[in-house]
């Protein structure tokens, strides 16, 4: 960790295989909470306070964590105790372990980040409807599997279309939400035929916290 001693007290093991170790570290006699996270071949997990360590002072003093554990959500608490003065403290630190990771699906179908081409098969491909007929309804699912609570932000959709159903703000690990478009009729006598995509360029955007997505 440091240049000093480093001492390992507790491990936990995350869903995804990352395994966390916590314990203090030492930096010219400043012993300071430390966690270490690592990926599931052994090699530093560089997600995590960007390469894979990262230290706390609790305190003005020496500080000492003894035991890490994993909420559900995939943050990370890390227990032990703080000295100010002569007194020793208990101290907990909470930090933000976990990687959101945002999936959608049409009908049933992935639909890729950026994709461009409109599909019947995932729904992007909306079909068509004129004008009195009964309206077009798409239902698309949006699914957190990461490792952390993932935050969304409001669908858009261009004109023409009405979002009927909107996403929840937040989906916890392995929850996912659903939200339906409506393709609207148009001008009395002419068709309207409609094409969603979803990239931060063209029809639909789905804002969130996921890292690796774009949306």
């Amino acid at each position: 960790m440091r240049s000093a001693d480093d001492l390992a007290y507790s491990v936990a093991l995350q869903p995804d295989g990352r395994i966390v170790v916590a314990g203090p570290s030492d930096e010219a006699g400043a012993w300071d909470f430390a966690v270490v996270r690592y990926n599931a071949d052994g090699g530093l997990d560089a997600s995590f306070s960007g390469d894979g360590k990262l230290t706390t002072a609790m305190g003005p003093a020496e500080d000492y964590a003894n035991s890490v554990a994993l909420q559900s959500d995939g943050k990370i608490v890390v227990a032990g105790y703080s000295y100010i003065g002569t007194d020793g403290d208990f101290a907990v630190a909470r930090y933000e372990g976990g990687t959101p990771e945002i999936t959608v699906l049409g009908n049933g179908y992935s639909i890729a980040d950026g994709d461009t081409t409109p599909s019947a098969t995932d729904w992007t491909d909306f079909g068509s409807v004129v004008q009195g007929g009964t309206a077009i309804l798409r239902a698309f699912t949006v699914g957190n599997s990461g490792t952390a609570t993932l935050t969304l932000g409001a669908v858009s959709v261009p004109v023409g279309y009405t979002l009927t159903e909107a996403l929840s703000t937040n989906l916890a690990p392995g929850a996912s939400d659903t939200f339906t478009v409506r393709l609207d009729t148009v001008t009395a006598g002419h068709e309207s035929r409609g094409h969603l995509v979803h990239d931060q360029t063209t029809a639909m955007r789905i804002r969130s916290t996921s890292p690796s997505r774009a949306w």
